[in-house]
């Protein structure tokens, strides 16, 4: 079985490893591509075959993905986060050079849930019931400002990003509390007065859109899950609470989950991100792949991304075992690997 991964997150470092552990064990060789444009990333070490991708962005690598597809004769396509519409898009083409794709939706739910916008409006939409913070899709200083106001004004805290974006690529926090000086001469941060995000936008007059919400304090809760057939196969609830990390399921975590798979159809492996505030679940986000920290899953019992291997290679439906409370200290904000 030959297993391409084109460009991802470092964490697939881990995950790659859990692979090829797992389906050794079940006698069944694996080799496992895997392609990036940094030739310092962390993937590369976990690969059998290493390659360089030419571009970072993934219309312009068509032709690559498609001379690795053939030389390799490359089975089973596992993109990431930057390829996945891609991948979508061309998945007949690739298809018809013999290899399948790990892709949880269809390409209009791709795209919905790139946007954090339309993903509020989705789930607003078809009444999956999770509660959705204030929020606006802003392109103009006076749009900006009005929004804030509107914030501050129900006791909450602005918070902005750009409206598609990875991570928290962007994400910034609208506190007049902060000390101007600090901003130059403490520590690097994410927070800012309003005064100082409208001197930084007052020069043009439209900027690429924004989503500005209500800041939502509280601990963040990701649900990596495998869905299949309109049913939840496994799903791992991690807490993410400053330096701790939790595994603990809450009883609305599994209707949430089969709501969504219900209303979206979604297939194979997603993640649905919640923020508590005032010890109420709001959403955050969904996005259609694995998540960068779901290998704390993959080495805790939860092979989720093999039991989706399984599934496209083989029709077969994985076993997992029952969900046990799990507690991680995060030491450092890196995690370090030996590179053999």
């Amino acid at each position: 079985m030959i297993i391409y991964f084109p460009r991802s997150f470092g964490s697939t470092y881990n995950m790659i490893h859990v692979v090829k552990k797992y389906f050794k064990q079940k006698n069944i060789e694996t080799t496992i591509i895997v392609s990036h444009p940094d030739t310092n990333s962390l993937t590369l070490h976990a690969a059998d075959i290493k390659l360089i991708e030419p571009k970072y962005n993934a219309e312009e690598n068509a032709s690559f993905y498609e001379t690795v597809v053939l030389d390799f004769k490359v089975n089973l396509i596992i993109p990431g986060e930057s390829s996945l519409v891609f991948f979508k898009e061309n998945e007949d083409k690739f298809v018809s050079l013999g290899a399948k794709l790990m892709i949880s939706g269809a390409a209009d739910l791709l795209n919905i849930l790139r946007s954090k916008t339309l993903t509020y409006q989705y789930f607003t939409e078809n009444k999956i019931d999770i509660a959705i913070p204030l929020y606006r899709n802003v392109n103009t200083l006076d749009a900006f400002i009005t929004i804030c106001q509107e914030i501050e004004s129900i006791g909450s805290i602005p918070c902005f990003k750009p409206d598609v974006s990875q991570g928290a690529s962007g994400f910034r926090i609208v506190d007049n509390s902060v000390n101007t000086g600090n901003l130059l001469y403490g520590f690097p941060g994410h927070r800012a007065s309003l005064d100082y995000y409208i001197g930084l936008f007052k020069e043009c007059a439209h900027f690429p859109n924004l989503i500005v919400t209500e800041y939502l304090s509280g601990e963040e809760v990701t649900l990596d899950t495998l869905s299949y057939n309109n049913e939840c196969v496994c799903y791992f609830p991690r807490v993410k609470d400053l330096n701790n990390r939790y595994v603990i399921d809450r009883p609305y975590f599994r209707p949430l989950i089969a709501d969504f798979i219900s209303k979206s159809g979604i297939n194979y492996l997603w993640n649905i991100q919640l923020r508590y505030h005032n010890n109420k679940p709001y959403l955050l986000e969904v996005n259609p792949r694995y998540s960068g920290g779901s290998y704390l899953a993959e080495e805790n019992g939860y092979a989720m991304l093999c039991g989706a291997i399984e599934l496209i290679m083989f029709n077969n439906m994985p076993s997992f075992p029952p969900l046990k409370p799990i507690n991680f200290k995060i030491v450092e904000s890196y995690i370090q690997f030996k590179i053999d």
